[in-house]
């Protein structure tokens, strides 16, 4: 199991960045299409833990998460990660682009789409144009362990321009995966990384003084995960601003095995 990536919990990050490293002015939001039934999908999903390891290793304000859609799970293995809500939002941006729905696929900033999304070259390209743009909103989140054992508070604070749009908070865990016993990827080992575990929407008006509380799955292991918050427009899909971090471990430590 890898090292924790934050050091600290609880504290507030402004797009991610070290503050002690320079940045660019932007972001970008790396949201991959995959499913543990498709043969195509390990090639990207290996792409996407190196994207993030350099992310990591130069503090850049890149943030992933991989969308395990249902739609592969006719073959004979259901992908224990996945979740209607990925296959609506890949539909969504779909619907958006008059096109059909494939795996592995890639979205930047719900706005590029990447030819191949294992192709880590075009991908680092496109997040590094998206990143020299500053941000329509500038977005910062705290987060705070309880009110119950299960639940997390979150508190977001948004800069900028967020008139209609639409806060998004997705659940991500690192160092997960599984041994297929049947479909395209059967008996072959998969590892993850930046799983969406669990997702909430609402309009970007709502957010409460008290906090907003975000339901956390019982088997995430606290740890390994952290909460994007994503600001995007729903007539246009494009993510506006983007933070992270962790999620407080609080009395759980998650019960799910690690990558075996």
């Amino acid at each position: 199991m890898r090292a924790t990536r934050f050091a600290v919990l609880g504290l507030i990050l402004l797009g991610g960045v070290n503050p002690g490293c320079a940045s660019p002015p932007g972001f970008a939001v790396v949201e991959l299409f995959t499913s543990e039934g498709c043969s195509s999908c390990p090639p990207a999903e290996a792409m996407l833990a190196r994207l993030m390891e350099e992310t990591r290793a130069e503090h850049l304000p890149i943030y992933a998460m991989e969308w395990h859609v249902d739609y592969w799970d006719y073959l004979g293995w259901k992908d224990p990660f996945d979740l209607p809500e990925a296959t609506l939002r890949q539909e969504e941006y779909a619907k958006a682009r008059a096109a059909g729905l494939f795996t592995p696929q890639a979205v930047l900033n719900g706005v590029v789409f990447p030819d191949h999304a294992w192709n880590l070259s075009e991908i680092r390209g496109d997040a590094r144009r998206l990143m020299e743009k500053p941000p329509a909103v500038a977005v910062s989140l705290r987060v705070e362990a309880g009110p119950g054992p299960s639940i997390c508070t979150l508190h977001p604070s948004l800069t900028g321009s967020a008139r209609g749009g639409e806060l998004q908070f997705t659940l991500v865990e690192d160092g997960l995966g599984s041994i297929p016993t049947a479909g395209e990827n059967a008996s072959r080992k998969l590892h993850h990384t930046h799983v969406m575990r669990a997702f909430r929407t609402m309009s970007a008006k709502q957010t409460p003084a008290s906090g907003i509380a975000f339901p956390i799955p019982p088997d995430v292991h606290r740890a390994d995960a952290s909460i994007v918050a994503l600001v995007r427009d729903p007539r246009t899909l494009e993510i506006l601003g983007a933070a992270e971090v962790p999620v407080p471990l609080g009395d759980l430590g998650g019960g799910r095995p690690r990558t075996p």
